[in-house]
């Protein structure tokens, strides 16, 4: 089951320090590194599946991010 609760907003919300440590990475990693990031932050593990990290909280990172996420990313639930 994803994560696709509506409790979805605290867990999956970059702080300013969040943001500059994502913003470091290369363009095309952001979106995985922040994903992988906030699902660390909130579990002390990372996924073991993609599905883990739902389609909504994809969407709202990404937005956060300013990026779309594309069609081969292995994040989309």
């Amino acid at each position: 089951m994803g994560l696709d609760d509506a409790d979805i907003v605290a867990p999956w919300t970059l702080t300013a320090e969040d943001r500059a440590l994502v913003m470091a990475k290369n363009v095309a990693n952001r979106l995985g590194f922040a994903l992988l990031f906030l699902f660390h932050r909130a579990h002390g593990r990372f996924p073991k599946t993609p599905m883990e990290i739902g389609a909504k909280a994809v969407a709202r990172v990404a937005q956060q991010l300013g990026v779309k996420p594309s069609d081969d990313d292995e994040y989309d639930a």
